[in-house]
């Protein structure tokens, strides 16, 4: 999770020059932390688990450093990775002490879960001028989750696409596989916003016949919605051409055309889960970038209906295993005024996802 504050978190002009300076440090100790991490010699040299922890150690430090400086962030994600982030890192220092390097390595393992779910939320510079590390050891996966990490998109789609075209992966690990396409499709929706490459990765997977049994149907609709969205966006493949100002930010025009798209997406999505949550995962993703869109703009970023909708998003994403957490966008619905009807419902959906506490 840590290269997924470096991202989400990368508002300079918000917080300043010390900020952009405590994620380039971010992103500079985490690529050691991955490679080590997979590194089986960990748990028996003690030369390596001294490295480890210092690692650790200053991810922690760091990253509580960072805490402080986002709580005036009005985007519900960054204060989820923020948060979360260093607490897992103080479990993970505990079990260190304990001397539980096993379990220690599984906490530190899952990452990389948390980097791509936040890193395909579009924000951030590649970090690809950090990558030098010697990647021979890792599995095609495993450097697919490393390039996401440090937002080397490119080179992750073909890192991912070569370890899930492995037939064998998909018949004795189709979990593993599972979850890698959902990594992969994410970069292909949410930050390349590429309609005709979704389609040809999800093609790809049917001419290698390397999708696990239970997934086969689902991703015959995954590439009869994914040739939708491509007929939908025409030749340029953009959502609405020129409707983007310079700074990267949706026009006036384009910021209803947005909202619109997210309930249109949310709601066929929502139709489609009842005949299996698979089936609706690519629908889901389109909706969760068309409101990530809107609500990086500051002006939109107290929408309660676009919180609302990402929270019931990142809800039905999360029940699939993509990492996301809801609850954070209920409370910043509720937050923004108490008083409205959206804010019940936010509050309603609050205490389903804490169990009805």
């Amino acid at each position: 999770m840590a290269a997924a504050i470096i991202s989400c978190a990368h508002q300079q002009d918000r917080r300043g020059t010390g900020f952009s300076e405590s994620m380039l440090h971010q992103s500079e100790i985490l690529p050691k932390v991955i490679l080590l991490v997979q590194d089986d010699d960990v748990e028996k040299s003690a030369e390596k688990q001294s490295r480890l922890k210092e690692l650790t150690k200053k991810l922690a430090s760091n990253t509580h450093e960072i805490d402080q400086k986002l709580h005036a962030s009005s985007d519900p994600a960054l204060q989820f990775v923020s948060r979360d982030f260093s607490k897992d890192l103080d479990g993970t220092l505990a079990l260190m002490d304990d001397n539980k390097w096993s379990q220690a390595r599984t906490n530190l393992s899952k990452v990389t879960h948390y980097c791509v779910a936040c890193h395909t939320m579009q924000q951030g510079p590649s970090m690809t001028g950090s990558i030098q590390d010697d990647l021979k050891n890792l599995t095609p996966l495993q450097r697919g989750d490393y390039y996401a990490a440090l937002r080397n998109f490119d080179e992750a789609i073909i890192s991912y696409e070569q370890g899930l075209r492995d037939t064998k992966l998909a018949k004795e690990n189709p979990r593993a596989w599972d979850e890698a396409v959902q990594k992969l499709l994410a970069i292909t929706v949410r930050v390349k916003d590429n309609a005709s490459l979704t389609l040809e990765v999800i093609s790809q997977f049917f001419d290698a016949d390397s999708y696990p049994k239970d997934l086969v149907d689902s991703a015959h609709r995954w590439r009869r919605q994914a040739k939708e969205w491509r007929n939908s966006r025409g030749a340029g493949n953009k959502r609405n051409p020129g409707s983007i100002d310079k700074s990267g930010k949706p026009e006036k025009s384009e910021k209803k055309d947005l909202m619109a798209e997210a309930r249109k997406l949310y709601e066929q999505a929502s139709h489609l889960s009842g005949k299996g949550k698979a089936d609706s995962f690519l629908l889901y993703l389109r909706a969760s970038s068309a409101l990530h869109t809107y609500l990086s703009d500051a002006q939109n970023s107290r929408d309660q209906e676009a919180l609302l909708l990402s929270g019931r998003t990142a809800k039905a994403l999360a029940n699939m295993n993509f990492w996301t957490f809801p609850e954070d966008y209920f409370k910043a619905c509720a937050a923004v005024d108490e008083k409205t009807t959206i804010a019940e419902q936010c509050r309603t959906e609050l205490a389903q996802q804490n169990g009805g506490k």
